[in-house]
């Protein structure tokens, strides 16, 4: 039978377990995971988000109508429920978008739309150059396509 000489290095060590974690440094580490996976919870507006209701028709008069936050934010008395939802911020090196969509539902008709907006100036620090911004991104739809220009119209945009 053949040995081999082990260097003083080389020697292999007895394994021990490691002693169980503290049970508050346990707690404190699953509130920091947990905050992690929070953080991509929270939805940031680095854009100003409206939705803007014609209830006579495009062209005429609207009610303007700031989005806070996801749910329900106009209703007519034909019976639609428009609400915003899909809250998506995107953070690049250069580039930052979001997006919201506008969905509204009588019975079984939908209607809906998607805005996205984007900013990749590379160069914004504060505005100090006094530059112009983009011009709003808008999308709309009537509800009642049948009744023409009379139809309630909803645009929702984003400006920055």
């Amino acid at each position: 039978m053949r040995t081999t000489v082990l260097l003083p290095h080389q020697k292999l060590r007895k394994w021990k377990p490691k002693p169980a974690a503290h049970p508050k440094r346990r707690g404190l580490r699953i509130a920091v995971c947990w905050l992690f996976v929070g953080v991509g919870i929270v939805h940031a507006d680095f854009f100003k988000w409206e939705i803007l209701a014609y209830p006579e028709g495009w062209g005429t008069a609207h009610v303007t109508f700031p989005v806070m936050g996801e749910g329900e934010v106009y209703k007519t008395s034909s019976g639609w429920f428009c609400s915003v939802e899909a809250f998506r911020t995107n953070i690049e090196s250069e580039l930052l978008w979001e997006s919201k969509t506008l969905r509204c539902v009588q019975g079984d008709t939908e209607r809906t739309v998607r805005v996205v907006c984007t900013d990749n100036n590379q160069n914004r620090r504060y505005n100090t150059s006094k530059e112009d911004f983009a011009p709003p991104v808008s999308e709309g739809f009537p509800l009642d396509p049948e009744q023409g220009a009379r139809s309630p119209y909803l645009l929702l945009r984003c400006f920055f």
